[in-house]
């Protein structure tokens, strides 16, 4: 049956999203463990695009916690990249320290990941924490969030990893640049 508003097909495809996990949540096959992950992850998305924030944050915390440490393909991939919005859905709430804590989970857990996918997934983590960081106001933490991405991903010629480690870079330049700017106008203020 065809929606008559975005509002009723949000609604009727998020009615879908919770019949996919009450059906077969508790389910242990990895085929179904996959959907349910899958259904919390577009609920999420779901709810981040309509404005629900706080419940886009919690639809990807509850994936990552029916995947525990899974990072096997593509289910790690996913966990990773609930994590990145769950952090994204917090910064947009103004719960900054909170996303840090989200980003550097991608950052701990994924830290040894030899795929792409995954790789890819830890460059984003590290550039939003320095973004976040720089959000903060704390510049120099933030450089130090874009310095790692680059030390860590730099040399990998994956076409991938080559936005987020240009966005660490850029990013770094603001946040030392902002650092700059920042002591120069408390310097001036203090004189």
């Amino acid at each position: 049956m065809p929606c008559s508003t975005t509002s009723t097909c949000a609604d009727a495809a998020l009615l879908a999203c919770d019949q996919v996990v009450t059906r077969f949540g508790d389910d242990t096959d990895p085929a179904l463990r996959k959907q349910v992950a899958k259904a919390l992850f577009n609920k999420g998305a779901i709810l981040g695009d309509h404005g629900g924030f706080e419940e886009a944050a919690i639809a990807y915390a509850q994936l990552v916690e029916r995947l525990g440490e899974a990072i096997e393909p593509p289910v790690g991939k996913l966990a990773a990249r609930a994590l990145i919005y769950e952090a994204q859905m917090l910064r947009a709430l103004g719960r900054f320290e909170e996303a840090v804590v989200v980003y550097e989970q991608v950052i701990s857990r994924y830290r040894n990941a030899t795929g792409a996918a995954l790789r890819h997934q830890v460059a984003k983590a590290l550039l939003y924490k320095g973004i976040v960081l720089n959000d903060l106001g704390r510049f120099e933490e933030a450089a130090v969030a874009c310095d790692e991405a680059v030390d860590r991903f730099g040399d990998v010629k994956k076409r991938a990893l080559s936005e987020p480690l240009a966005r660490a870079l850029l990013y770094k330049g603001l946040s030392l640049g902002s650092s700059t700017v920042f002591r120069s106008q408390s310097w001036r203020a203090s004189n």
